[in-house]
């Protein structure tokens, strides 16, 4: 390969620009292989559909993060740009890299996006596993592998466009050298052609991003509805009055607040983790990449999905054995999650409120605030109910059925 481009010297090519994103992707990689072990060691396995889907998304992030923690080692011994780490490779190695990243990314980004589809579904629009499973995460499951495994395999292969990059110290889809074309540079590697791609990857990012802030707006909203609901039902009313009725409510909206807020979490760092990424991106296919700063942010954010991921997961499962559990202490759940996740029950049954209190206590979710049916409650007649809300297993059953949303997390 010819060595007569010259390339502005960037923080990429530093040692340090290297061995960041050596030391994050590591970090994620391992981060992953827990969630993965968790998640597989569990009582339920992989029978939960939030299971599944964070298997998946931790199983697409360990190719990502083992792509990026390889760094400039699959590149060729020959590399034209100037990295400050040595490189090891061949073509070969260094579409291998480019192929796992690629995959790993697009299935990951995927996967985040059916997750808060979930999320949603069942949140606030009440759909029961059976039927998300039978009519969106199994065909969604298909489309994401068709778009991110076909597709790179055909697109980028044949046209020869994993290639090492000046802007990341990885093998990515990108002309090599830089901007080439045949004409110019008969041993030119993609010959430009990478137009394709980098329309799909900002289409995926931005439909990935407004799905998200859709899907937090309306989680949000169901959320605060469900817990004003809820403090109408308890308005005043005499502190004897509020017996285990009232309490497995609580219960219940305190089940559904921290999947609220898991589900929060998860959109909160994927955007933590592609913004940099993004805004790098554009301003380097519009010649206006000059900030130094996003490079480092990038090489910092974008391979640690893992360790968020895990952070989040941990959250959530410390949070349900202390919620099944009072006596136990933070440590003890931490070890629970960590060494005996066989031995904990992940099983949360998450109940709508607003069908609740519609059912149960006669408040009309559609009614105005300051009707008297909603301040003054019937609330005899639902001993069964709420009685089977305080069994061992926690989960809240509704006696006229219809309106459970059952969140095997």
């Amino acid at each position: 390969m010819s060595e007569d481009t010259e390339v502005e010297s960037s923080f990429i090519f530093t040692k340090a620009g290297i061995i960041i994103p050596m030391v994050t992707g590591s970090i994620s990689f391992l981060s992953s292989m827990i969630i993965i072990s968790i998640v597989l060691r569990s009582k339920s396995g992989i029978k939960t559909t939030y299971h599944r889907i964070i298997l998946c998304m931790s199983s697409a992030d360990c190719l990502t993060s083992l792509a990026i923690a390889l760094t400039t080692i699959p590149m060729p011994k020959d590399v034209i740009y100037p990295f400050d780490m040595p490189s090891y490779g061949n073509i070969a190695t260094c579409e291998a890299q480019g192929l796992i990243f690629i995959m790993g990314t697009g299935l990951a980004l995927c996967m985040n996006g059916i997750l808060n589809i979930y999320y949603l579904c069942t949140l606030r629009y009440n759909m029961t596993e059976k039927t998300f499973r039978c009519y969106l995460e199994i065909p969604l499951y298909i489309v994401s592998l068709v778009i991110f495994i076909t597709l790179p395999t055909t697109a980028l292969l044949n046209q020869e466009l994993l290639n090492p990059s000046p802007s990341f110290p990885i093998c990515v889809p990108n002309t090599y050298p830089l901007d080439c074309t045949k004409a110019d540079n008969p041993e030119c590697r993609g010959d430009g052609e990478r137009g394709a791609f980098v329309l799909l990857f900002y289409s995926t990012i931005t439909v990935g991003f407004f799905t998200l802030m859709i899907t937090m707006a309306l989680i949000v909203h169901s959320f605060y509805r469900n817990a004003h609901s809820l403090r109408k039902a308890l308005k005043d009313k005499p502190k004897q009055e509020i017996d285990a009725k009232y309490e497995g409510l609580q219960h219940a909206q305190e089940s559904s607040g921290i999947i609220t807020r898991q589900a929060l979490m998860y959109i909160a760092a994927f955007l933590i983790t592609w913004v940099f990424g993004f805004v790098h991106s554009v301003l380097r296919d519009s010649g206006k990449d000059k900030k130094e700063l996003l490079s480092v942010l990038r090489m910092i954010f974008q391979p640690l999905q893992g360790l968020f991921n895990l952070i989040i997961f941990a959250y959530h499962k410390v949070n349900i054995v202390l919620l099944s559990d009072e006596d136990l202490t933070v440590g003890e759940a931490f070890g629970i999650v960590f060494l005996y996740p066989d031995e904990m029950e992940d099983s949360a049954q998450v109940h709508n409120l607003n069908f609740v209190l519609e059912d149960n206590y006669g408040i009309d979710r559609y009614a105005p605030q300051n009707s008297a049916v909603e301040i003054e409650m019937e609330i005899d007649g639902s001993e069964e109910y709420l009685s089977s809300f305080l069994q061992e297993n926690g989960n809240l059953e509704n006696e006229q059925g219809g309106h459970d949303i059952q969140l095997d997390l």
